[in-house]
């Protein structure tokens, strides 16, 4: 169950709405690139949504602000464990002394 970020074209109003996946728009790596959905507000309407319009249904944060937190820990646990690999002699956890 997901919202989409959906501005009225007359007003410029914008407002979330709930929606429907109806599919995913990929590009030439096969990467999901936008989401396509169905909505209802003032009929139905068939819409590409890029990942800053997209949010879990009635949640805060949106899909790019989920996948920047994710990359974001990612990264710093990386660079954790290189700090630890260069603290150990070049050994990570994990490895076997020999």
């Amino acid at each position: 169950e997901i919202d989409v970020w959906v501005v009225d074209d007359d007003t410029g109003v914008g407002q979330w709405v709930a929606a429907e996946t109806k599919g995913w728009v990929v590009d030439k790596s096969w990467r999901d690139t936008y989401l396509c959905v169905e909505y209802e507000r003032d009929g139905k309407h068939i819409q590409e949504f890029g990942p800053q319009h997209v949010r879990r249904r009635e949640q805060k944060e949106t899909v790019l602000q989920v996948l920047e937190r994710q990359q974001a820990r990612a990264e710093a646990e990386a660079e954790r464990q290189g700090k630890e690999g260069k603290a150990t002699g070049g050994l990570a956890r994990g490895d076997e002394l020999k």
